[in-house]
C-alpha cells in the first residue's frame, strides 16, 4: 500500500497540479487497492449507499479528502436536514440515531490530509477504524450564533473533543456535519505520505496521448 500510494500520488501530479480532492481521491484509492492485490467491488455510478465509497475484500471505506488548517483536518460529512434544521432544532438522539444509520455502510475512513506549502503539496494517508470515532463518547450542545442573522440563535450543535476530536452541525450549511481532528490523534494511523513538487509537472493530457497512442 505504500508504496503503490506513493506512485499514485507522483504519477498524478506528473499531469495534474490541481490537489487530489474527493472524486478523484477515490479513484486513485481503488488503484492503489487494486494494485496491492486487495479486490475492490465497484458499484454502479450513482449506486453508492450514503458513507459508503469503496467497497473491497478487507473491508469498506468512506473516502475523504482535507487540507489541512494549522493543526486540524476539517472533513465534512452528511447533510442533516432530515433530523435538524433552522426551522427545526432537533432532539441529539435522533441525530446521533440518524448518523449512526448513515455510518453502517463502511467500517473504515480512508482519509486523504494535504498540507499545501508554496509550490508543493504533502500528503498523508489515514486508515481510521470507525469505532475510533464513538458518538457515544461525544455530548452535544446547541451552538450559538455569533453574527449576521444568526447572532445569538441557535444555528446548529457542537460537541466536545474526545482523542482530538471535535464534531458539529451548522445549520446555516444545510446542516452540514463536520468532524474538526487534531493531526497528532490519528498519526497511529496514517499509512503512507508523499511529498509533491508542482513545478515537477511533466506532461499534459496532449502529451499523454501522443506517447501512448498505438
Amino acid at each position: 500500500l505504500r508504496e503503490y500510494f506513493k506512485k499514485a500520488i507522483k504519477g498524478y501530479h506528473y499531469i495534474s497540479a490541481e490537489p487530489i480532492k474527493e472524486a478523484k481521491w477515490e479513484e486513485i484509492n481503488k488503484q492503489i487497492f487494486i494494485k496491492s492485490g486487495i479486490e475492490v467491488f465497484n458499484p454502479k455510478s450513482g449506486s453508492h449507499e450514503s458513507g459508503c465509497d469503496l467497497k473491497t475484500s478487507i473491508g469498506q471505506f468512506s473516502n475523504k479528502t482535507t487540507k489541512k488548517n494549522k493543526t486540524r483536518y476539517e472533513i465534512s460529512s452528511y447533510r442533516l436536514t432530515t433530523v435538524c434544521s433552522v426551522g427545526h432544532f432537533g432532539e441529539v438522539s435522533e441525530i446521533v440515531k440518524e448518523i449512526n444509520k448513515r455510518n453502517k455502510s463502511f467500517e473504515y475512513y480512508s482519509i486523504l490530509g494535504r498540507d499545501e506549502i508554496d509550490e508543493s503539496i504533502e500528503y498523508k494517508w489515514f486508515i481510521i477504524p470507525k469505532t475510533f470515532i464513538e458518538l457515544s463518547s461525544f455530548s452535544w450542545t446547541p451552538m450559538i450564533g455569533k453574527r449576521g442573522d444568526y447572532k445569538g440563535v441557535q444555528n446548529g450543535w457542537e460537541t466536545n473533543t474526545v482523542n482530538g476530536i471535535k464534531l458539529k452541525i451548522t445549520f446555516s450549511m444545510s446542516s452540514q456535519l463536520w468532524m474538526s481532528i487534531d493531526t497528532e490523534s490519528i498519526s497511529q494511523f496514517i499509512v503512507s505520505d508523499s511529498q509533491v513538487n508542482l513545478s515537477d509537472k511533466e506532461i499534459d493530457y496532449i502529451d499523454l496521448f501522443e506517447r501512448l497512442k498505438i
